[in-house]
């Protein structure tokens, strides 16, 4: 049984026949194999793209809070030098450990965060 356009033998309608292979028309193409592979290459790649974000997001808010804090440090440094109560200098002293602190904890932050 001829395809009336093509000459290809045209598929057999029973189950047992489709199940056996006997229809040219429907076998898989070359190279199919191969693109599924690298389609779930890209998937996997896609789904680890969030979390290299994740990570540069935090990168870019860490930077940002440093630089924040390297601008406050300097201006309570220039406050600390023309300060003469002694509570406005301990005050501003305070305000320097803080900022310290606060610069540690996000160096620790970021070196556990790359680990």
């Amino acid at each position: 049984m001829k395809s009336s356009r093509t000459g290809i033998p045209a598929c057999p309608t029973t189950k047992e026949a489709a199940s056996e292979n006997a229809c040219p028309e429907k076998k898989m193409a070359r190279g199919w194999e191969s693109k599924s592979v690298e389609a779930q290459i890209e998937e996997e790649e896609r789904a680890a793209e969030p979390e290299r974000n994740k990570k540069s997001e935090f990168s870019v808010a860490a930077q940002e809070r440093l630089e924040s804090l390297r601008l406050s440090r300097s201006h309570i440094e220039d406050q600390l030098e023309r300060a003469v109560h002694a509570a406005h200098r301990e005050m501003l002293m305070k305000a320097l450990r803080s900022i310290e602190k606060e610069v540690e904890e996000i160096k620790q932050t970021a070196n556990k965060a790359a680990e």
